[in-house]
């Protein structure tokens, strides 16, 4: 059998190694990145097989997948110490790779920190649309239990996520770099314009900038107070809720 019949039936057989190697990757990580984990762990097998026959196959790394699991390792060093302390080789060491490996990915402290702030913005931003595109309006009593619903979620996130949490670092970072500074503001802007889209489909258009304006006031601090445990968690079924006894007269 030549290599490339060799290859052919191999392949197959990884489908099926694959799909099982999802399965299992949901039930220990849950259902985010499924597919990019199976599939690396099915280009280690290829690669092993080959090699034990002197074929050579050279060994495909999902580099998306390092960066990011590189972003998750400046994510815990930031929980250990102040990001502007935080080295290069501290994220390495994190992340269980030596310095010139991880500079292979990003360049610089800068390029990582830059990453992080588009990866923060980008989550965020899909979470959201996910979050009223998978609970219709339909199935809540009252718009007031729908957007209640909806800051609970803001204030507990769900078990399988990997929410970024050093949201509150980079705010103040911003204030000292223009180029952070730029992102955030950025970031704001997407999370508004996405938030006035959501709205508008639940309230129509009489509602939109400003009541997203203020929905993004009330999502930052929310972030700002679970990440200094501020939060009693006593009121997040009912944060606008309570807000609304502000307006009685």
């Amino acid at each position: 059998m030549s290599d490339k019949q060799t290859a052919a039936m191999l392949d197959k057989k990884l489908d099926k190694i694959s799909a099982q190697a999802r399965r299992c990757t949901c039930h220990v990580h849950g259902t985010e990145n499924a597919d990019r984990r199976s599939l690396a762990f099915a280009g280690i097998i290829r690669y092993t097989f080959f090699r034990k026959r002197g074929i050579h196959m050279p060994l495909i790394v999902d580099k998306e997948a390092v960066r990011e699991e590189i972003l998750m390792a400046f994510e815990r060093c930031i929980e250990k110490k102040p990001m502007t302390k935080i080295t290069l080789r501290d994220i390495a060491e994190e992340a269980g790779m030596s310095h010139p490996k991880l500079l292979h990915y990003f360049e610089s402290r800068d390029d990582l920190v830059v990453s992080y702030l588009r990866y923060t913005k980008d989550y965020m931003t899909e979470k959201c649309k996910a979050w009223f595109a998978s609970h219709p309006r339909a199935d809540y009593d009252s718009n007031l239990a729908y957007m209640n619903a909806f800051m609970a979620y803001v204030a507990k996130g769900d078990p399988d996520e990997k929410r970024p949490n050093a949201t509150t670092q980079t705010y103040v970072l911003a204030h000292y770099s223009d180029v952070v500074a730029d992102l955030v503001r950025g970031e704001f802007r997407e999370w508004r314009e996405t938030m006035e889209q959501c709205l508008v489909a639940i309230y129509g258009p009489e509602v939109g900038r400003r009541e997203a304006e203020a929905m993004m006031i009330l999502i930052a601090g929310t972030f700002i107070c679970n990440y200094n445990g501020a939060l009693t968690g006593e009121i997040s079924d009912n944060i606008i809720g309570y807000l609304g006894n502000l307006t009685l007269s």
